[in-house]
């Protein structure tokens, strides 16, 4: 009789939170939120001021050619 309480007890408990946790309401973006501005400008300075294509040409034409030099690749 307490196994069936008890079982009754649970599952209307994880009903309760399982139709709770569907009420929770969705994050807004960054239209909605005003951060839209914000998100813009720093896309803008990671693609107009980076340095990772002049890193990037670094490694491939002086490094890469110093490391691949004396491999043997069948």
């Amino acid at each position: 009789m307490m196994d069936q309480v008890l079982r009754l007890f649970l599952a209307v408990t994880l009903s309760a939170i399982a139709a709770r946790a569907n009420d929770v309401a969705k994050p807004k973006g960054p239209v909605e939120d005003g951060t839209l501005p914000a998100h813009v400008k720093i896309a803008g300075e990671g693609t107009m001021d980076c340095h990772a294509f002049d890193y990037l040409t670094e490694l491939s034409d002086e490094v890469g050619a110093r490391v691949t030099k004396g491999s043997t690749i069948p």
